[in-house]
Parts: C-alpha cells; sequence; structure tokens
C-alpha cells in the first residue's frame, strides 16, 4: 500500500497552508525508516496465485500484518507528535505566551485510532470526515476491524479482495474523486453473494 498521500492530495494540503504563517510540523514515518521498509516488503510480498481459497487466505494475512503495520506506524506518529509539538511550543515564544494551542492534523481515515488516543488522554478532539456518513472501502474495513480486534468473516475478505483487483484496474487520475469510487464500488461489489 502507498502510505504517502499522492502529489494531487499533498498539493492540495500546501495550498490550503499558504500564506497562513502557522508552523507546520510533518509526522509520519520517513522514507529510510525500518517500518517503512517493512511496510514496502508487505506489499510486494503479496501475489495472487489464481486459486480463490489460497488468495482468500494470502490477503487475509496479508491484511492482518498490514494492520499490524499500521498500528506501529501510529505509535510512530504519536510518539513523535508529542516530541515536535512540544518542541516547536518551546522554540515558538507567541506559542509559549497562548494558554491553549489549536493543532491541525491531517490523517487518512483509517487512522482514527490516533483521535481515539488524544480523547482518551484528555485532548479536546474534534475529528471530521470530509463526507457524512462515511464509507470505507472494504480493504480498509478490514484493517480496522483487525485494528481494533474484531472479528473478520471470510466475505468481507473476499469483498476486500474483489474490490482491491478492481480498484488497482482502472486508470485513477488525481484529481478524481476516491471517496466517491468506492462507494459505487461498495454498493456494486455487495450485489454478488
Amino acid at each position: 500500500p502507498n502510505m504517502y498521500p499522492s502529489h494531487e492530495t499533498r498539493k492540495k494540503e500546501f495550498e490550503a497552508l499558504y500564506n497562513t504563517h502557522k508552523q507546520i510540523i510533518m509526522i509520519d514515518i520517513p522514507a529510510g525508516h525500518p517500518l517503512k521498509k517493512r511496510f514496502d516488503d508487505l506489499d510486494r510480498s503479496f501475489l495472487l496465485s489464481g486459486d480463490f481459497n489460497t488468495d482468500l487466505k494470502s490477503y487475509r494475512n496479508f491484511l492482518e500484518a498490514l494492520a499490524k503495520l499500521q498500528r506501529e506506524r501510529e505509535e510512530y506518529i504519536l510518539d513523535q507528535f508529542k516530541k515536535r509539538v512540544k518542541e516547536t511550543i518551546e522554540n515558538t515564544p507567541l506559542l509559549q505566551e497562548k494558554n491553549d494551542v489549536k493543532i491541525l492534523m491531517w490523517i487518512g481515515s483509517i487512522h482514527t485510532a490516533i483521535s481515539h488516543f488524544f480523547k482518551k488522554g484528555g485532548i479536546k478532539t474534534n475529528a471530521r470526515f470530509d463526507s457524512t456518513p462515511y464509507y470505507f472501502g472494504f480493504e480498509n474495513e478490514v484493517i480496522r476491524r483487525y485494528r481494533f480486534d474484531k472479528e473478520v468473516d471470510d466475505e468481507l475478505i473476499a469483498k476486500a479482495l474483489f474490490m482491491s483487483e478492481i480498484y488497482n484496474s482502472i486508470q485513477l487520475e488525481p484529481e478524481d474523486d476516491s471517496e466517491h469510487i468506492q462507494q459505487v464500488l461498495r454498493r456494486v461489489i455487495n450485489l454478488f453473494d
């Protein structure tokens, strides 16, 4: 999985931030980090065999491993977040004068565990999705279910595999609404049994 936002997504983020005169801190796994290598290795390890039952089991194992890596990634982000915010406040006199410091954090929808962590820690948090209701793709739904120790049945794994194969076979442009495409694919895939 590509764990970094697309060029167009990043461009929109920078355009929104341009000329706001706000402190900007990027917190994620750097390109040379061992965890990034484990993501890349996992991505390269998944290959379809052509046998449905074998592929279903293989994809389940792949998504379970991916969920574990995402958990480690979130732990890294949270650890870096604390350090980097503290460092930024200590090095910015204007922020030191404030009683409350507001922080805008853009994270992918799969990372809601981060906002749960903040809320449990007493940090006033407002998590928001671009659309309501928000529909996860089947793959992200599986990863989130593993992430929160919930059951994942073979039907959901099969839907995730089917959706992943369709999604990977269509040519998306950076400006395409991937969330809308996922919603349509979910509706179509749910027609199959």
